[in-house]
Parts: structure tokens; sequence; C-alpha cells
């Protein structure tokens, strides 16, 4: 944008398409230059942007959480990117809450918390369990927190859910009192499942059947009529309204909650917006700071209290700790135990394969639009195992078959 090569009838398209294709080819990407960028997954976006920035051959090129969207072969390409701009003279800062990126790629490491420096070391000789510390202040006893529920009656249960081929003949169920993640890289149909199910999207066929009643979710309002919640994995654009406060956004998903014949109770809706987000320990100064001013932990905070507001039974988190630090991150986590503990029926989907092994119940996994394997000893399970299933075995399976 704004660097259009010319010619003599004004922008010369063919030549800017080359360019953008030679540009997308050096980082492995098969995105089309013609594509619009409005039509693409985050993934994709990133990709595009990882594109452009190498475009202006600048001499210090700053990447904020680059990988956050894309699938293990790209980030390998893209590393592989970032090695030939070093041996260039190139600088980068690498910003990144994945640590064991972190440590594969740096060469000095800054750890800022809360606003403040705290210092800078050298990759060599550093290890994740120092930055956990350094970038939390205390020691991390544990990760992936987990706490043992017995499940009780199947919430959600979707049969042979179908979405042109983003998602093929998909089942599944959640049942309360459990976490059910889902494992898979982006374009796995993990996404397209998640909005099938909401509502947000329409699908061929199939059934959804919530607390043992068969219904057609055909909008997200069917959705949250029935108690069905979505957290996106694109909570900025998708799940808040950046510019309003922590308690408009607080009360969005509920507003009727708070009228009356003259109109909103404002006393009220403030009262219940508070009693949330101290349940969330949402960090703000006040219920009226623009939510574009919270941290990334803070905004899914507040995301998930939105949604608490609807007294919501199942509970869709998609990539739920997307851009938050470690410590955030074992907050999310608890808040969904304490949900789980709760009775409600939490779905995960996560492209982070550590994370759905510890935090999960009961895993499925999707490769091409696919539910290929479901596991129910989950802390039994190694990411090998897993991994088999995610990289073009498409064997269908009757559920529990694989555990």
């Amino acid at each position: 944008m704004g660097r259009h090569p010319k010619n003599a009838f004004g922008v010369d398209w063919s030549g800017m398409n080359r360019q953008a294709r030679a540009l997308l080819d050096s980082i492995g990407s098969d995105i089309s230059e013609r594509a619009l960028v409005g039509e693409l997954s985050v993934g994709q976006m990133q990709m595009v942007e990882i594109a452009k920035a190498i475009s202006f051959k600048a001499n210090i090129i700053i990447m904020d959480e680059p990988t956050s969207a894309l699938t293990e072969k790209e980030v390998n390409n893209l590393f592989a990117i970032i090695e030939r701009l070093k041996a260039e003279g190139v600088a980068i800062v690498y910003i990144s809450h994945r640590l064991d990126e972190i440590l594969r790629i740096g060469d000095r490491i800054t750890v800022l918390r809360d606003g403040r420096y705290i210092g800078t070391y050298p990759a060599s000789g550093t290890t994740k369990d120092q930055l956990i510390n350094l970038m939390v202040g205390r020691d991390l006893t544990e990760q992936y927190p987990r706490i043992r529920v017995e499940p009780g009656r199947v919430l959600l249960e979707v049969k042979n859910l179908s979405r042109g081929k983003e998602v093929r003949e998909a089942s599944f169920t959640a049942r309360a009192g459990e976490i059910v993640g889902f494992y898979g890289l982006m374009g796995s149909g993990r996404t397209e499942l998640m909005r099938a199910v909401f509502g947000a999207d329409p699908y061929d066929h199939g059934e959804i059947i919530i607390d043992g009643d068969r219904i057609g979710i055909r909008s997200c309002s069917d959705a949250k009529k029935r108690g069905v919640a979505l957290l996106t994995e694109d909570r900025k654009n998708q799940g808040l309204i950046l510019d309003f406060s922590v308690s408009d956004n607080i009360a969005l998903a509920n507003l009727k909650a708070f009228m009356t014949p003259l109109g909103l109770n404002h006393r009220k809706e403030q009262a219940e917006c508070e009693k949330l987000s101290r349940s969330m320990a949402v960090k703000t100064p006040s219920m009226r700071q623009r939510v574009k001013n919270l941290s990334g932990g803070n905004q899914q905070k507040v995301v998930i209290a939105k949604w608490l507001n609807t007294d919501s039974k199942i509970i869709i988190f998609d990539e739920p700790t997307r851009g938050i630090d470690v410590g955030a991150k074992v907050e999310i986590y608890k808040i969904m135990n304490r949900l789980k503990q709760e009775g409600k029926a939490i779905i995960m989907f996560s492209s982070e394969m550590p994370e759905a092994l510890g935090v999960s119940d009961r895993l499925y996994v999707m490769y091409n639009g696919r539910i290929t394997a479901c596991f129910d000893d989950v802390p039994s399970l190694t990411q090998d195992q897993v991994a088999q299933y995610v990289t073009g075995v498409e064997t269908m399976f009757a559920e529990g078959a694989l555990a």
C-alpha cells in the first residue's frame, strides 16, 4: 500500500501482483496474491503482514506475536526467514509470550513485567523456568492446573455436522463438569466447526442436541437463547467493542437484564458488572476504563465475564490464551476449572498441543475438516500419540475407540 509500481497507464497491476507473489513464495505461503484480505483467516492475515514487513527491506524489523496464528510449517518458514535476515545484517525485535520460540531464535532476551524493565539475559544458558519466574515475579509451580470433577449429563451433542469441505461429518459430545479440548493445526476445521455450532455460519446438515433437545441453531441468537456462549479467537474484532468501557462490554450480551419500563437501570448494570469483574479478577483502574487500554489477559477476562452475565451452560473457548502472558494463561485455566466445577460444559479449541493436553479432560483431534481421533485418558497421552492424527490421517472412528 502506497508503493504501487507504475507504468505509462498508472498502476502496474500485473507487476504488483508478480512482486506480491514473489514475496509470498519467499515465506512459503500459498495465499493467492489476488485474495481479499477480509476473506482470509487470522493466520493468513498474519502471513500477509510478515510479507509486507519484509518488502520494506528495513534495517530493523519489529515482530509482535508473529506466530500466534500460524501453522507449524509456517512458523518454521518464518524462523528460516529470520535467520536469513540476520545473516543480511537486519536487526529483529521479536516479541512473544511463547518462551520456546524465544529460546529457539533469540540471541538476547529482555523481560518486561507490568510495564517495567526487569532485565536482559543471554538466550544461551537461560531456562524456560527462569524466564517464567522473571515474567510473573514468582515461581509458577503448575503451568496447567487440573482439577478432577465427575462429569454429569451430556449438555451438548453434535451429530454428523457438515459445512462444505471445511467441516465433514463431525460428531462429538460435551458433558456438564468437563473440559472438552479440540486440537488441530490452522485449516483443520476447528474454528469452522465452532462457528457452525454457535450459529455464526450456516451448516449443510447434521444435528445439534442441547440438554436432550434436538434443535436447529441457525443464528447466534438461537445459540445464546439455549445457553451457548462463544469466546472467539479474535477477541479484539469479534469479542469486544474496544472503545466501550469494561462495564459496557460486560453488559453487552444481556442488556435486557438491566432494562426497566423507563430504560436502562445503570445502577443495577454497574453493580452486576463490578461483581462479575471482581469474580474474574479483572485488573482495571475503573469500570469506565476503555477496554482497549487493558492487557490481552484482562481483555479475555472481560469477554468471559460478558458471557457469564448470560448464565450460559455451554461455553466455547476458541484459542483462549492467544497473545497473553504465561501468568495470565494460568489465571484463564483456573477460571475454566472453576466453571467446570459449577457444572458448565467447557469446549476449548487450541492450536497449542501442550495446552490441549494440559487442560482437556477429553480431547478430539481434527485434520482437514474431520475429527480423526478422540482420547478419553488425556493425562496419559504423549504429544507423539496425538501428532499422527493431525498430519494426514483421515480415519473416521467410533467415539472412545482410540482412547
